[in-house]
């Protein structure tokens, strides 16, 4: 299914072909290992971790992994473009994101090059960038509901729920927090870690 998406919207060549097999083989136990920390039932069964190229959400993930691993920038360039085209959302392969992360629905999400840590969530419509050329520091277990947005000089702690509708600029948000509204306008309510334990979308 990859192949024949890759060829009909960008083509594909056999060289591009083999450096995709290899890539498959090499990320299996980084995928199936992602997949196994993921709560929800569609990633894992009592036989282990299941991928489905049909659930868009293991898809999203499998693309961008595979986008950072070929070394090949047109190649690159070609697996971030089908993540965008069959998602909606800007994941491009010059971001570094963090070895587990979660996109729950995505559609028209862009995320830049902050500096992202272990447990990352994001939903529909999220926004991280830049400002003036300073990007934010994202904690561990951070969740970003739908429309929100983290721009430019943010420290952002772990164990943070970013309410939906939220814009974060140029503020930093302390760890085991809750944050609703608009900078500079920003209301922050502190819960204690067992609180984002109980309610990760990870095991962990």
């Amino acid at each position: 299914m990859l192949y024949r998406q890759l060829e009909n919207l960008y083509g594909l060549d056999e060289e591009e072909r083999e450096v995709i097999d290899n890539k498959l083989t090499e990320s299996t136990d980084l995928i199936f290992n992602h997949f196994s920390r993921v709560k929800n039932k569609y990633f894992s069964s009592d036989c282990g971790a299941i991928l489905d190229p049909l659930n868009s959400t293991q898809y999203c993930i499998l693309l961008y992994k595979l986008s950072k691993m070929v070394h090949q920038k047109q190649l690159a360039d070609k697996l971030y473009l089908l993540n965008k085209v069959l998602n909606s959302c800007d994941i491009y392969h010059g971001i570094d994101l963090p070895q587990f992360f979660l996109p729950e629905h995505p559609v028209g999400t862009v995320l830049g090059r902050a500096k992202y840590s272990d447990y990352f969530v994001f939903q529909q419509n999220c926004t991280v960038g830049g400002n003036r050329g300073i990007y934010p520091t994202i904690g561990s277990h951070v969740w970003m509901f739908a429309n929100t947005s983290i721009i430019g000089n943010c420290q952002i702690g772990s164990n943070v729920y970013v309410a939906a509708g939220t814009q974060i600029k140029d503020e930093n948000i302390p760890d085991n927090s809750l944050v609703f509204g608009s900078s500079p306008n920003l209301i922050i309510k502190q819960r204690t870690t067992d609180y984002f334990e109980k309610r990760s979308p990870f095991r962990l």
